[in-house]
């Protein structure tokens, strides 16, 4: 009979990758300096406990937060996401919309349990940081959330109040009801960066025949988002509807950001940049401008 694959393999580099599902960890950490193989991998094998609890809780999780009466009864993993979602009551939000950035945040945790003085895990690029005072980490930007590679890249460092970034967009994992090609979150956890990040690319958006919309379950029969319209492609737009879905999504984070949510973020719409708080085109470095005319957009 054939062995089925470890979801757990050792990366060449050190890092530990964690694969099983909807989950995709890549999971790096650091005891005063020094890596431990060991605690990487009892924290992937951590990280598959956590996915059995959410499986075990899937239906609850694709339901309205505000339709959730008693949360303090949910298991910790659980409840962290609904945190996030009830953030924002005036809106339907479900748990599901921090469900990458929450358990990248509880892996996190549990190597700082273990004595990490440095640990950083992304789950699909949905990123925790935990840096002790001192410690700093370099966080890589893209423009749009299916390039191979950052565009661009940031320093966190342990005083920024930084303890999570998460970036989403149209031909990310999750549907989208949004056009923007990237918008990146940095906020006090992975959790609420996760969440912040899905609602600010939600309204980077615009009226145009150039964007193609379909009712969320046909393309997904088992979303969270029935009911609504979610982007399935968008055309060539105009250099005004970039501006102006622009526009909107920057309204929305510097809600986010003077309600305290977020640290900052930045959004990316075919070439076009907006910067709102932390750590602003001044602390970012590396970016470069996409070849419209060569990625036919």
């Amino acid at each position: 009979m054939a062995r089925s694959p470890s979801a757990l393999e050792r990366l060449d580099d050190g890092r530990l990758r964690v694969e099983k599902g909807p989950m995709s960890l890549v999971i790096a950490a650091r005891w005063a300096g020094r890596p431990r193989a060991g605690e990487l991998v009892l924290a992937g094998r951590y990280a598959l406990q956590i996915l059995d609890e959410l499986a075990a809780h899937r239906a609850l999780l694709g339901v309205d937060a505000r339709r959730i009466r008693n949360p303090v009864a949910l298991p910790p993993v659980v409840r962290a996401m609904w945190e996030a979602a009830a953030r924002f009551p005036d809106r339907f939000v479900t748990p599901l919309v921090a469900v990458a950035g929450t358990v990248a945040d509880f892996v996190a945790d549990f190597l700082v349990r273990r004595g990490a003085t440095w640990a950083v895990v992304s789950n699909g690029g949905d990123v925790a940081l935990r840096l002790a005072p001192g410690e700093r980490a370099s966080v890589g930007v893209v423009e749009r959330v299916s390039a191979p590679a950052p565009a661009a890249r940031f320093e966190v460092g342990s005083g920024d109040g930084v303890g999570g970034v998460a970036t989403s967009g149209l031909g990310g994992r999750s549907l989208t009801l949004g056009v923007a090609d990237a918008v990146v979150v940095a906020a006090s956890s992975a959790s609420v960066a996760d969440a912040c990040a899905t609602l600010v690319a939600n309204q980077v958006n615009v009226d145009s025949p150039a964007v193609c919309k379909a009712p969320a379950e046909e393309v997904d029969p088992a979303t969270d988002l029935k009911g609504l319209e979610v982007t399935v492609g968008v055309g060539r737009l105009e250099s005004h509807e970039v501006a102006a879905a622009l526009d909107r999504g920057e309204a929305e984070a510097r809600q986010m950001l003077e309600a305290g949510h977020i640290r900052g973020a930045i959004l990316s719409l075919r070439g076009e940049r907006r910067f709102v708080g932390w750590p602003g085109e001044e602390g970012v470095e590396g970016f470069g401008r996409w070849d419209v005319g060569r990625l036919g957009r």
